[in-house]
């Protein structure tokens, strides 16, 4: 078991598991535009909003004691998609890559059970470029990734 110690909640609320990853390069052209690196990379372990909600309902002290009893080995998989979304302050658009984390949904499982919230079962990846905005594409849940999946990319 690898251990990790819990990250907290970050300014916004949320919940971000840091993943190492070698940096790519800083543009990726494709054919929907030019996409900008992130400067940092994670995987969202809850959402503001989910973690907003589960305060009212759980302490932040079972959130760390369930963490902490997961193993949270985190490997990029060699699967990229494409995602878009449609916003007032205009379209974005992001370049994610797939990971294997199994503490995530079992994590998201175990605390929505505990404090009686929905937390559905999420694709566990970490965000690698963007375009029309430097936040990336929130995925709470399957039903999101498959409205804002576009296309998978060719690692290569």
């Amino acid at each position: 078991m690898q251990p990790c110690l819990w990250p907290g909640r970050s300014d916004t609320g949320s919940v971000l598991l840091p993943v190492p990853v070698p940096p790519p390069p800083d543009v990726l052209a494709l054919p929907e535009g030019l996409f900008e690196r992130k400067h940092e990379f994670h995987l969202t372990v809850l959402s503001s909003r989910e973690a907003a909600q589960l305060a009212t309902q759980l302490p932040e002290t079972r959130w760390r004691a369930a963490f902490e009893q997961l193993d949270w080995s985190c490997a990029l998989m060699p699967k990229r998609s494409l995602l878009a979304e449609c916003h007032v302050e205009g379209d974005r658009m992001s370049v994610i890559a797939w990971a294997q984390c199994p503490a995530l949904n079992a994590f998201r499982a175990r605390l929505a059970e505990e404090g009686g919230v929905e937390l559905p079962a999420t694709l566990p990846h970490v965000t690698l470029y963007t375009a029309g905005s430097k936040r990336g594409i929130g995925l709470a849940s399957m039903a999101d990734f498959r409205q804002h999946y576009l296309r998978d990319l060719d690692v290569a």
